[in-house]
């Protein structure tokens, strides 16, 4: 074909045979990324195990309460953290199972990523991470007890054996203070994201766990009123945000709240 501008034939395209325009075709196809999830393989899975939540279709969801003595141990415990050592103790008692892929393991920072981090002078062991690392650390204790449940019940079930319900409590029940533990190192971290954007200073009343006494609250009335004896304004604007709605545009500008005492926030 003549080029419009010039007058001049552009060159004809190099012959390429069809098995060539596959091959580029093929390539250009094994460029494009795809996002998936990648799932062990199940065919030397026992057939024990069929539950696969994606395939619930009309679930029934009731309110329902468990027997009294299960309420009160769990009301105590799912909001309560652990003191010094006590989870060492534990996880040396139940740890976590060894896992092909380490999936149970706590993930760690990518060396790559880690080093990419550095050069521009941001510490990745540091800030936000580290303590979504921890809470995450805590959150796969529950795995320790849950997968002694779960081998218990799964040996019991194709042996045809009687399964040891004292074992199963006692390892529910691990569970459960693991599952507490990591309940409140997250709320924790809430809370300090809260604290931060009124004063950096506040930030370390952020462990202070109400438990059940908050009422299902992340503060609780408690912590609340704790707060106030630092933030005179703060408690100020509750006794009259009891009368009228909106919130003052500057509620805390004297004392340990002054704005001068803000820094840069870790996200």
């Amino acid at each position: 074909m003549a080029n419009c501008t010039s007058g001049e034939s552009s060159p004809s395209p190099p012959d390429t045979s069809d098995s060539e325009w596959e091959s580029v075709a093929s390539r250009k196809k094994s460029k494009k990324v795809k996002h998936t999830t990648h799932k062990a393989d199940d065919s030397q899975v026992s057939k024990t195990l069929l539950f696969d939540p994606n395939s619930i279709v009309h679930p029934r969801s009731t309110e329902w309460v468990p027997c009294p003595e299960v309420v009160h141990y769990v009301g105590n415990n799912l909001r309560q953290g652990f003191e010094s050592g006590v989870r060492a103790t534990l996880r040396s008692e139940c740890p976590r199972p060894s896992l092909t892929g380490k999936v149970a393991e706590t993930p760690d920072l990518d060396p790559n990523m880690a080093a990419f981090m550095r050069k521009f002078a941001k510490d990745p062991k540091k800030g936000l991470d580290r303590a979504w690392h921890g809470c995450q650390d805590k959150l796969l204790d529950v795995l320790g007890p849950l997968m002694k449940i779960l081998d218990a019940a799964v040996k019991a079930k194709e042996q045809n054996a009687p399964l040891d319900v004292s074992d199963v409590l006692e390892w529910a029940q691990r569970a459960m203070c693991f599952l507490g533990n990591a309940n409140v190192a997250l709320s924790t971290e809430r809370r300090r994201s809260f604290l931060m954007r009124i004063d950096s200073q506040l930030a370390e009343m952020a462990p202070t766990e109400a438990g059940s006494l908050a009422n299902g609250m992340l503060f609780g009335d408690t912590f609340v009123k704790e707060m106030g004896k630092y933030v005179a304004t703060f408690s100020v604007w509750i006794k009259r945000n009891k009368h009228q709605e909106g919130v003052p545009h500057r509620c805390f500008s004297q004392g340990r709240t002054s704005t001068r005492s803000r820094v840069r926030p870790r996200f």
